[in-house]
């Protein structure tokens, strides 16, 4: 169409002209679906696009994240073995021939004392438990030890426990013996046991020379 002189063509109007004429003879409405057509399999495409993409970055960070796993995995493998080189394994544990001295000297004590755990109160009732332990000295153990309002170790209750004998015979030597049990002193830590501040004296021979034959 020829323009009027002095008149301007606009490109957006001339458009929007042609595609009103157009859609008067029914054209334009069949170019429009055409259109619409184009652009569906336009988007279905880029969205096909957009998963292989996102779908690529899932991958890629999951063997990222696989990979640093597998470093890391190494890395602690690397350092638990050099813990266990500089730390060796624990010794295994000793045969009864190599006890320790002060263990087989509890042991000894009382096995004569209650008769390997038979006998638990002697003395009229005065000494109780594997060891026999009378109450001022149960208590006198546990002043040093910090516990003597604790209800799971008083006396005479608590003498039935075997550990908890060993640790208050312990305590007791630690206090009126201490150089013995540091060298296990066998000998001494057994009259002391007995006799804590008179261990030398002569009936108390008797006394170490049963317990050291494991006799009652």
């Amino acid at each position: 169409m020829e323009m009027p002189a002095g008149q301007r063509s606009i490109p957006g109007r001339n458009r929007c002209s042609a595609a009103f004429q157009a859609d008067q003879d029914g054209s334009y409405a069949s170019e429009s679906r055409s259109y619409l057509q184009r652009g569906s399999n336009v988007k279905i495409v880029d969205w096909a696009i957009l998963g292989v993409v996102v779908g690529a970055s899932i991958f890629s960070a999951i063997r990222l994240a696989h990979g640093e796993w597998n470093r890391t995995t190494a890395h602690k493998q690397s350092e638990r073995g050099a813990r266990c080189e500089e730390y060796p394994p624990t010794p295994p544990a000793p045969r009864p021939d190599h006890i320790d001295p002060v263990i087989q000297t509890e042991r000894l004590i009382w096995t004569h004392e209650s008769v390997g755990g038979t006998q638990m109160s002697g003395d009229g009732g005065l000494a109780q438990g594997y060891q026999q332990h009378h109450q001022a000295t149960w208590n006198d153990a546990l002043e040093m030890l910090g516990l003597r309002d604790d209800p799971d170790w008083q006396w005479p209750g608590a003498t039935r426990d075997l550990w908890r004998c060993y640790v208050v015979t312990i305590a007791h030597w630690q206090r009126y013996c201490p150089e013995a049990l540091k060298s296990a002193d066998v000998e001494l830590l057994v009259r002391t046991h007995r006799l804590p501040t008179l261990p030398y004296r002569k009936d108390n021979n008797k006394y170490l020379e049963l317990v050291l034959r494991g006799e009652n």
